[in-house]
This record gives C-alpha cells, structure tokens and sequence, in this order.
C-alpha cells in the first residue's frame, strides 16, 4: 500500500501545474483556495420585548432570482403557466410492468413481489399531463365524488398517477389529504376519520388495508383505484359491497368525454387551503399540517434558487421517496416547474440490486441516469454501511485502496479539484450504480451524520446538499450551496426565511453563548404553515404570529456559525437529564451508533432516574451472524431469534457497540451501558416506528417495558466494566 501511496504522490507532484491551470479549482468549491461564497446572511441579535431575553436572526440577503412563478397565486395557476410554456417537452414518465411473480425469500421466509420492469421509460410531455389532469379533474365532478371545498385523501406509493391526482383536485379547489403508503392501521383510521373524507384515491398496492379496516372508516364513501397493469390482479371483492369503487381508467374516460365547461364551483385564492399533510406521528397520532397555496409556492420558489444551479435543460429527476412527505412534493414541483423531467421509480425496483425486480433487469437509475437524487439519511446510511460491508469482507489491498480512496478524494474535492483517475480505478461501481450522471445528492428529512457526507460525496463523485427544514415550513429552511465543501452543518436561510435562536434555559441553550450562538430554532416566513387540523392546543404551542411575521417553534437546537450557516446540535423532545444532572441528546448517540454495520434500527433511552443509558438495538442479521461465527463456530447455524438471546452473543455486541462509540467520540455518559437486542422488526404495522421510519419512542418504551426494567437491574450485561477493558 505504501508502494501505491508513493506512485500517487510522484503522479499528484507531476500533473498538479497543468492540472490546476486546466480544472480551474478557485472556481468549482466553496472552500477551497479562492472561493469566495456568494451568499451573504444578515446576523442581527437583539433582545426580545416580551420576555428580555436575547436571540439572533439570521436572514439571507440580497435579491430573490426573478422567476416566471412570481405573479401567479395558486400552485394550480401556476401549473397551467407552466404547462403551457413546456407543452413539447418530456415531464413525467415510469416504467411499465411486463410480468410480476410473487416468490418467498429463502433467507426471511417473506412474501417478495418481483418485476419484470420495460427497458425504457414512457414519456408523457407537460401538454399530455395536463390533458390527464383536465381529464381526471371532469371525471370527479361528472360522477359526482367531489365538489369544491371537499377534502379528498390520495393514499398510494409514489407513482405518475399521484401527481396528477393532486393536481385535478387542486383545480376543483379540493384539500388534499396526504396519507402514507405504509401508515400503520391506527394511523389510517385517524387521518380519514378526522379529515371526514368522503372520497380516497387509492393505488392497488395498499388498496387491501382498507379492507381490514372498513368497519372503523366512518365517512369513506367513494374509491378511486390506481390500477396497476402488469401486475398480480388485487381482489376487491370484500370493498364492493361497501364502496363505489371507480377504476382510475374508468375516471379518465368519463372525463373526457364530459363537457369541456365543466367547471368547479368555487377557485382557490392564494389563502385557501391547497394540502393537508400529515406528519408521520414519531410522539402520537399523526398531526395534519394545513398549507395554503401560498404557503406551497413560497417554498419552490425559494428551492428553486438551490436546485437550478445544479440542472441543464435536460435534467431529470428520479421521484422514489413518498408525495405524501412535503420534503419529494416540494422538490418535484421545483423540478417541473423549472420545464424538467420527473421519472417515477420506487425502493423496491432503484438499483439492480433492488429487492422488486427480477435478477438480470437494470435498476431504474441505471435506465434513468438522473441527474439530482433525493435521499433521506436512513437510506444513505445504510448505502454506507452495505458499502463498507462488501469493501471490509474483501479485506486486505482492496479495503485499503478504497479507505485511501475516500481520503484521497475528499482531499482533492475539498480544493475544488475532480479526480477522474481515482473514479475510474476505485469508484467506478460505486458511480454507475447511481446512473454515472449524477450531479447533486440532496438530503433532507433528519440529521445526516458527518461520517456519511464525507462517504456519499466521495463515493458518488457529486455535490451532496444538506437542508433542514420540517413539513410545518414546506420543506423550506436553510440548505448548503453549490459547492459546499463543508461539513456537519445545514447551510444558510433559504430566499425569504427567517431563522431565530432563542434561549432554552433549562439546558443551558443561548443565544448569548460563547464561540457560538445557541437556542432553539424559530423559522419565519410565508411558508409557515397554516396550523394543525383540528388541533387547536397543538397549533397555539408550535405557530405564533410576532411583529406581523408566522412562526414555527420547531423544538430543535441549533448554533451558528460565524458565517451564518446553521447546524443541528440537539432536539429538545430527545434530550433527558441523568441522575447526576448530564443531559444527554439521545438523538445524537442514535445517529452515531446507526453508522455501525451492526446496528439496523436504534432507540437509546434514559431517564433521571439512573445515571446511564441503554439502547434498544435491531441488530442487522447478515453482521450479526458474521459476529457470532467469530465467538465460535458452533453459532454459525443459529436462528436470528437464538442469537438475539444469546447472553454471548450480547457480551460481545456491547463490546463491539463500546469500542465504536469511543472512537466517533461518544462520552462516557453517552455511551449505552447495557443493550437489549431486539429480534422482532420495527415496522409502521407494528407501531414501533412512524411510516417515515423514524423511531416512536415512547411506543417502544412500552413495548419493551419489561426489557428496560431488566436493564436497570443488575442482572444484564453491564458495560462499565467492559470499558474499563478497552
């Protein structure tokens, strides 16, 4: 290895004067030698008239891009601008559906739907869309399902259909009502009982929850079924007798063969409501989050001075992630509404890899090659760890070359230089697995560890854009800039947001902290939402009116930096106080712990009670067989249930968890003393995590109750005295 460092080295010392008059370096990175930033932040502190306690606003400067979008009101008639103005060009598109079989893994025993997917994607252009959309919206009031002002609710994956079923519904000025495709049950039966919807839009994959549930949905009178042609036929046999279920092609027929004056009663105003979203629920049922049409358009405007920098004329996007989160609904509006492509694609059929699609069929980024890719940290978490699992399981020159890769390249990226020769020798796999013409990979939705930024930017040769923001502010927030080199934190305000820190006194949070301004994060602006459905109590604690500007309390903490980028240090609702008076951020030991192969799922606990965590881990079963094949060779044959409960099995695992947290710098206090391994999955069935995956702690709590109580005990592994041994 020394051998080939030192080759490197002769290589970089040779090429570096020609290279660097030839790439142009000062001019590619933020950070690197040269670069100067072009955002500029107002940084104001100030001290609050009513309580007397100091905070800090942060606000982006400078003047907003002119786009086309600004005159417009409604996100409907901003859409018939752009479907007009685009009319020729390619907008939505997907894959059809040749065959499907369901086969049962060997390996899990679960029932697993493959695919045997069109070599190309299918094109519709931004005029034929609209036609969809004019057709669909008629074909709703012509069988009388809806009229203007009636919440309809779109409950389906991520599919061409949704979107212009969230379109037609916006033209008949009716609320959307957005609903998980894997929402557990109690969360289902909340969102339509309190939303009173009458009427649901509902894919075939999901169609059969409905039918365990139909004896609890009080007002659900009317289905409109997204078909899916290809695949195995759903029976609704059980849904007939109770509902007037409409096939999506039935619906579009009729509506266009309707009369062309078909018109909604009332149009929507910049203030009606355009959206009811509803959270995934991580501390109970679901809120739903009412956004207006202003509220909505806000946001893309404000995105779209991020996303435009990083697509040509024929960019395209790929839309995986779930419509019924604001952080995708936003993100694809931003990409048709700049005249571009959104080719729909889902986690099962992504990669070649993927689990939903027959071996020997490409991956839909590898038919796709998008250019901007969205991802959430759970799933390039678990990109990094699958990676680093294939890298460590060759071992030797191979695993060094790759970890001399990742450094080599973040170096050079870091000042502004490409590196083909490295892309093409170590990460040439790694790059066309995303398609090879990746630009940006922007993340959203939760914390991205550091550990991953440095992994994904090196190993995908592209931009990787951090934001924060929440479905209360519509995905609008702070987010990095083109280029941005650096890492662990979330960039700056977005066009038009305000950002506040404001003291949290009890843990020690100000604004008045020294080198940097701390507090809870307070975001301003028109794209504050409008409140919570029906939820009055909820939506006077977290939305304030101050100075004439909306607020959103978010419960998350932040510090400045002196450039007025933002990080995320801790959550107020994840942060608990041990015996001895050390808070600890649970969220933070979570999202380190995560990035061990070891760990699938994580939910730390403490309380004041004690004056020690413990941790409540679903092992990932491949690295844990792998684990106990080392203790002894008699384990390599044991079920995954068996060795959850093996008492060796978990002294070596708290091991393994005590020398990894150590060396991402996890403090003795943060360190989990005792570990419960946890055979049973955490899924939105089971109500354990939310249907963005996200963990619900206090469900857990009571599902492990007894587990925790055991792990207070003295009868658990106890891992003070394992660190004494590390």
């Amino acid at each position: 290895m020394n051998l080939i460092k030192s080759a490197v080295f002769v290589y970089d010392t040779v090429t570096l004067p020609g290279y660097y008059l030839a790439n142009k370096p000062w001019a590619n990175k933020s950070g690197s030698p040269g670069h100067k930033c072009t955002t500029k932040v107002s940084i104001t502190p100030s001290t609050n008239a009513e309580t007397g306690l100091p905070e800090v606003t942060i606000v982006r400067t400078g003047d907003q891009p002119v786009s086309h979008l600004d005159s417009y009101g409604t996100i409907d008639s901003a859409m018939r601008d752009v479907f007009g103005r685009f009319s020729s060009k390619p907008c939505l598109g997907y894959r059809e559906v040749f065959f499907e079989e369901e086969i049962i893994a060997p390996e899990s025993g679960k029932r697993l739907k493959k695919k045997i997917l069109a070599p190309a994607y299918k094109w519709f252009t931004f005029a034929q869309v609209d036609k969809l959309v004019d057709d669909c919206s008629r074909g709703i009031l012509s069988l009388d399902l809806a009229q203007s002002g009636d919440r309809v609710v779109i409950f389906s994956e991520t599919r061409m259909e949704w979107l212009i079923s969230f379109h037609a519904l916006l033209r008949l000025n009716c609320p959307v009502v957005t609903l998980y495709a894997n929402l557990g049950s109690d969360g289902i039966v909340h969102v339509l009982n309190q939303t009173e919807a009458t009427v649901a839009i509902v894919s075939s994959e999901v169609i059969n929850k409905l039918t365990e549930l139909r004896g609890e949905l009080k007002y659900l009178r009317h289905l409109i079924l997204l078909e899916s042609k290809g695949c195995i036929p759903i029976d609704t046999s059980q849904l007939n007798s109770q509902y007037n279920i409409v096939p999506w092609s039935t619906l579009l027929s009729t509506g266009g063969s309707s009369s062309p004056h078909l018109k909604p009663k009332e149009v929507s105003t910049e203030n009606s409501n355009a959206l009811i979203m509803y959270t995934s629920g991580s501390t109970g049922v679901p809120k739903g989050v009412v956004i207006s049409h202003k509220n909505f358009l806000t946001a893309v405007r404000a995105m779209n001075t991020i996303l435009d920098q990083y697509h040509d004329k024929n960019g395209v996007h790929i839309g995986y992630l779930p419509l019924a989160h604001i952080y995708e609904c936003v993100v694809e509006h931003c990409i048709i509404m700049m005249g571009l492509q959104v080719g729909y694609s889902s986690p099962f059929t992504l990669t070649n890899n993927s689990p939903g699609i027959k071996s020997g069929v490409d991956g839909d980024l590898t038919v796709l090659k998008p250019r901007l890719l969205c991802g959430v940290p759970l799933i390039l978490d678990r990109i990094r760890k699958e990676v680093t699992k294939l890298v460590e399981a060759k071992g030797g020159l191979a695993a060094k070359m790759f970890h001399f890769g990742l450094d080599y390249k973040n170096y050079w990226m870091s000042k502004g230089f490409e590196t083909p020769l490295m892309d093409k020798l170590v990460f040439s796999r790694t790059l066309s697995a995303l398609g090879g013409k990746l630009v940006a990979i922007v993340s959203g939705g939760a914390p991205l560890s550091v550990e991953t930024q440095y992994f994904a930017r090196a190993c995908f040769s592209c931009s990787l854009i951090v934001g924060y923001s929440a479905t209360e502010v519509c995905a609008a927030g702070t987010c990095m800039d083109l280029g941005d080199m650096t890492l662990g934190n979330v960039g700056f305000p977005l066009f038009g947001i305000k950002i506040r820190l404001i003291p949290w006194e009890e843990a020690g949070y100000s604004p008045d902290d020294k080198p940097y301004p701390r507090g809870e994060i307070v975001i301003g602006g028109d794209t504050v939402a409008m409140g919570y459905y029906k939820n009055e109590e909820e939506s006077e604690s977290a939305f304030k009116v101050e100075n004439g500007i909306r607020w959103f309390y978010t419960g998350d903490i932040g510090e400045m930096l002196p450039d007025g980028k933002l990080r995320i240090i801790d959550r107020r609702k994840d942060l608990v106080k041990l015996q001895f008076g050390e808070y600890i951020s649970l969220g933070k030991v979570e999202s380190g712990l995560s990035g061990n192969p070891l760990v699938e799922s994580i939910c730390v606990y403490g309380d004041g009670l004690h004056n020690y965590t413990i941790a409540l881990i679903v092992p990932n079963s491949q690295s844990l067989k792998l684990l106990a094949s080392k203790i002894s060779p008699d384990l390599a044959d044991e079920s995954f249930e068996d060795l959850c409960d093996n008492p060796k099995v978990n002294q070596v695992f708290v091991d393994e968890i005590g020398r990894f947290s150590m060396n991402i710098g996890l403090n003795k206090y943060e360190i989990p003393r005792k570990i419960k391994l946890c055979k049973e999955e955490w899924t939105p069935d089971s109500g354990l995590v939310t249907a963005a995956m996200k963990i619900r702690r206090n469900e857990l709590k009571k599902f492990y109750a007894r587990d925790i109580e055991l792990m207070y005990s003295d009868n658990v592994v106890d891992q003070n005295q394992n660190l004494r041994k590390i």
